[in-house]
């Protein structure tokens, strides 16, 4: 456990203090749409990702008090095509028919990516899926037959949303 929380938590906090004074025009943090709706067996992963969206949103208050340069966003991907090694292409198609969503395509995640950097009002942290869209607005909670979020058209049907805590029945 201690394991996965560090790769994420520490690797945020130490890349934030390396980078405190650097003028930068964001600090984008990849997390995983675990971080919204948990992980099949693996809560560590999915807390861990949810603390980044939390420290975001704490970099943007820093950087709004002058201490820190640079908007912070956290992206929640789902997977990717061919980047999900533990669950293999058999377990990512599974994973991704559980749940009514896609694998993304490279193309559609620099889409999304640039998108999201590129909107002055995009919120500190996101949430990417791509798939059926009736699926997606269930899974985050949004009225069926709308789409669950801002589309793209230049990525394939890719969804971009903010993310937000779901309810409980959600």
């Amino acid at each position: 456990m201690a394991k996965t929380f560090s790769g994420k938590l520490d690797g945020a906090r130490v890349l934030d203090q390396v980078l405190a004074e650097r003028p930068l025009r964001a600090f984008v943090l990849f997390s995983s749409l675990a971080a919204q709706l948990g992980d099949f067996g693996q809560c560590d992963y999915a807390v861990a990702n949810a603390y980044l969206g939390r420290f975001a949103e704490w970099r943007n208050g820093e950087a709004a008090a002058g201490r820190r340069h640079g908007r912070a966003l956290a992206i929640d991907w789902p997977i990717w095509e061919g980047g999900h090694a533990a669950l293999g292409s058999e377990g990512s198609e599974l994973f991704g028919k559980a749940l009514g969503i896609r694998m993304l395509a490279r193309e559609s995640g620099l889409a999304v990516m640039d998108l999201a950097l590129r909107a002055a009002d995009a919120p500190a942290e996101i949430l990417v899926m791509t798939g059926n869209d009736n699926e997606i607005a269930r899974l985050v909670g949004a009225p069926v037959g709308e789409a669950a979020g801002v589309k793209d058209t230049a990525s394939e049907g890719a969804a971009m949303t903010p993310a937000m805590p779901l309810s409980p029945g959600g």
